[in-house]
């Protein structure tokens, strides 16, 4: 019987799909069978050196779908395929970025005339679309009832499905939210902290961490006391145990966002000796809080705070919302206060947390279930005042919120119960707890009756009576208080009165009195800066046309509180809201006589601070300050001065 003789190998003249399916190649690349499978991408000419060896006598898999092979067989097929595979995806990797780049284009391109040349190809006539198709059509066109509300704020692609990141968790439209939230496509916090251990770039040293975290907690706790000091302090120890970027894997993520969100409200809050202990000038704490900022929000991402609630993440948002804001970022922690209140309903926090059951592994000590509720009741305030001060869409109403308010912990149970009894006082959290649910009943009401704003006026100042004796030992928080509530009464009295009424004026002197009593304890809060620009504002158009004309000169005393403000917008100046304030006020003066001697506050460009993307400037209104700051409509309709022909949208304040 005579040998048969072999012949070498040779190239297989078909693509790699074709060889994969056992189908006829016409051996053009890409050829006509991958064209038709819709895979042109994956068609390349295979080898047959990176196929599977299969032998026709013994193939690896039976037409029922079995494994026949031997062991040595089957390891040698799923190494190949594999390498297929690899080579595969190697080669459409390369595809992904400029795929991404035209889909990012795509959405944002303007509607233009079709080309010549697609105006000779037939078109697509309307009944040949499918059934999904003109559904969404019709639900395009349909407006949204409120019921919607609540889903739309939980999951953003029901309006927009391509602004999706990584993990499948849902990004923000550019064109209402801002930076910290984009296109992945864009340069967004992802594109920033890539994984969870690129967040060790913005680390900060043990000892800046130590002296920020304390000065959160212990001297600015009061403003914002959600966390309990002696449970963080041991949660710090254990995270510097740690050495390197390591650190930062092994705890939880959003533990990381609750301790980058209190690095950033303790550099924006900090005060001269904060600054001289740790070397560093105001200007450099702020920019490290926005990296800390962006470093928090990136941090909730990453626990997947969308749909996995935790305390730890509230906590975080809750820091953030009370005392991080600034004009860049103050709608998208906007839009983490509506997460966080769809959250804080989902895990009944604003329910009476003695009659909640309690979680399956409970705290060891009835002392540290009460230090639990009383930490769950805190951020529940903390959520609640954000979210009726400042919040566009009513999601939880103060009905709806039950139990006790918070109070500090017995102290003389520390003996038996150890250093868990060392609560910050929650005095000043009440305060605006009360305030918020007054502020509430108008906020989102249709319409102003005297009787509704007469009574809303005598109740925030029953309320003021009671923090003149709760905070008589606090000159800070007194100073607070007397701020806040005068400004929430300008926000009434615009309503049916005049707006350069006596009283009006009257309430805005009221607070630019309290602005020396700001700048001695180095206060920069948000809110204070806020307010006092709306003040300010106020004193500054009591002239009305006869200012704009140059006809009267402001009283003197009232360009003394005036330079006073200013004074103490420049010395936050390294806070974007007190910058655009000091640019408001300044343009509000300038039609005013100023005082001859020199001055040693310096002049902010409007022009320079107020433009908007596109690149057009905006003359700011009187109403720009005492309008909801969370969506700010502005203008105002009978007001002759600076800005009174703009629309409603055209600036941005926190933009």
């Amino acid at each position: 019987m005579s040998s048969v003789k072999k012949l070498g190998k040779r190239p297989v003249r078909a693509c790699t799909e074709c060889v994969r399916l056992k189908s006829k190649c016409d051996r053009t690349y890409p050829c006509s069978s991958c064209i038709k499978r819709g895979k042109s991408a994956l068609c390349a000419p295979a080898e047959e050196a990176s196929l599977p060896a299969r032998s026709n006598s013994s193939p690896l898999v039976d037409e029922s779908g079995s494994v026949v092979g031997t062991s040595s067989e089957v390891r040698a097929g799923a190494r190949s395929e594999l390498a297929l595979f690899r080579k595969t995806f190697e080669s459409l990797q390369s595809r992904l970025s400029y795929l991404e780049t035209l889909v990012g284009a795509a959405s944002n391109a303007p509607d233009e005339i079709p080309s010549s040349s697609t105006l000779g190809r037939r078109q697509r006539p309307a009944e040949e679309g499918d059934a999904n198709g003109r559904a969404s059509k019709r639900a395009a066109v349909q407006t949204p009832d409120d019921f919607t509300i609540e889903r739309n704020v939980l999951d953003s692609r029901h309006q927009t499905p391509e602004f999706v990141g990584p993990r499948g968790l849902p990004f923000f439209d550019p064109q209402i939210q801002d930076s910290a939230m984009l296109l992945p496509s864009a340069r967004n916090i992802f594109r920033l902290f890539p994984s969870r251990s690129s967040l060790a770039a913005v680390g900060p040293t043990k000892t800046v961490s130590d002296v920020l975290v304390h000065h959160c907690m212990v001297t600015t706790g009061p403003l914002h006391p959600v966390a309990s000091i002696p449970a963080r302090t041991r949660h710090l120890e254990l995270f510097w145990s740690v050495d390197g970027p390591a650190q930062y894997e092994r705890c939880f993520a959003a533990w990381l966002a609750s301790f980058f969100a209190q690095l950033a409200v303790g550099a924006r809050l900090s005060t001269s000796d904060v600054c001289r202990t740790l070397g560093m000038d105001a200007a450099m704490l702020e920019e490290l809080a926005g990296h800390w900022t962006d470093a928090s929000i990136a941090s909730l991402y990453y626990s997947n705070f969308l749909e996995q609630r935790s305390m730890l993440s509230l906590q975080a948002v809750g820091y953030l919302a009370l005392s991080g804001r600034t004009a860049g970022n103050f709608r998208s922690i906007n839009a983490l206060v509506d997460h966080s209140m769809i959250a804080l309903r989902q895990l009944r926090l604003h329910l009476d947390i003695d009659a909640v059951p309690a979680a399956a592994v409970a705290p060891a000590t009835e002392w540290e279930i009460k230090a639990s509720r009383e930490i769950r009741k805190r951020v529940c305030w903390a959520l609640c005042i954000s979210h009726w001060l400042y919040s566009e869409h009513p999601l939880i109403s103060p009905d709806e919120v039950k139990g006790a308010p918070p109070s500090v912990m017995d102290v003389g149970s520390t003996e038996k119960y150890g250093s868990l009894a060392d609560f910050t006082s929650v005095a000043y959290l009440n305060f605006l707890f009360e305030i918020a649910r007054l502020v509430y009943k108008t906020r989102f009401a249709e319409t102003f009756s005297p009787h509704l704003v007469s009574t809303q006026r005598a109740a925030l100042e029953r309320l003021q009576q009671q923090a003149e004796q709760t905070f008589a030992d606090f000159p800070l928080l007194l100073s607070f208080s007397r701020v806040t509530i005068s400004y929430w009464i300008l926000r009434l009295l615009r309503q049916p009165s005049p707006l350069r009424s006596p009283e009006t004026l009257e309430t805005a002197r009221l607070m630019l009195r309290e602005v020396p009593t700001l700048r001695e304890h180095d206060s920069h809060h948000w809110m204070m800066l806020h307010q006092i620009c709306a003040a300010a504002l106020v004193v500054c158009g009591t002239g009305g046309k006869e200012l704009a004309d140059k006809t009267l000169e402001l009283q003197g005393s009232d360009a003394h509180l005036l330079d006073a403000a200013e004074g103490y917008f420049v010395a936050a100046s390294h806070n974007s809201i007190a910058l655009k304030s000091l640019a408001l006020v300044q343009q509000m003066r300038q039609p005013a006589v100023r005082h001859p001697e020199p001055s040693s506050i310096p002049f902010v460009d409007p022009s320079a601070v107020f433009t908007s993307a596109s690149g057009a400037t905006f003359d700011p209104t009187l109403d720009d300050l005492l309008g909801d700051t969370a969506i700010l409509e502005y203008g105002l309709a009978g007001y002759d001065g600076v800005g009174a022909n703009t629309s409603n949208l055209d600036f941005a304040w926190w933009s």
